[in-house]
């Protein structure tokens, strides 16, 4: 999924669950996994994790963060690898609901401008 997406969803969760700066503490815990990218570790391993996501929830609204990344990551044909480091890779919907790359930017731009609609209108209400 692209980082919008991510940033949409987790704002959506955060201000769903918490309506207050710790909102902004689950858009971050959303940005972690793909940090793996930049530290060379290959990508969708340890940070996509059960592992990472239960280390994770040490904060709460961090680890809200992380669960959202990882369920918006399940929806495309890679999926993740819930039980690092066996490389079984875990799928929701079997890949169809976003089958290309095209299609999961058109799914993960729907799902953030959803997710920050609902956000700034639960945020101000």
């Amino acid at each position: 999924m692209i980082l919008p997406a991510h940033i949409g969803f987790a704002g959506f969760i955060g201000v769903l669950m918490f309506k207050d700066y710790r909102a902004f503490i689950a858009v971050l815990g959303a940005l972690i996994p793909d940090t793996d990218i930049k530290l060379g570790i290959g990508h969708r391993g340890f940070t996509h994790s059960l592992h990472f996501l239960l280390i994770s929830f040490i904060v709460p609204e961090l680890g809200m963060g992380v669960l959202s990344h990882i369920i918006l990551d399940m929806m495309t044909p890679m999926g993740v690898r819930l039980f690092w480091p066996y490389k079984a890779d875990f799928v929701v919907f079997n890949g169809d609901l976003v089958k290309n790359e095209r299609t999961s930017a058109y799914f993960a731009v729907f799902v953030s401008f959803l997710g920050i609609l609902i956000s700034l209108y639960r945020w101000f209400i």
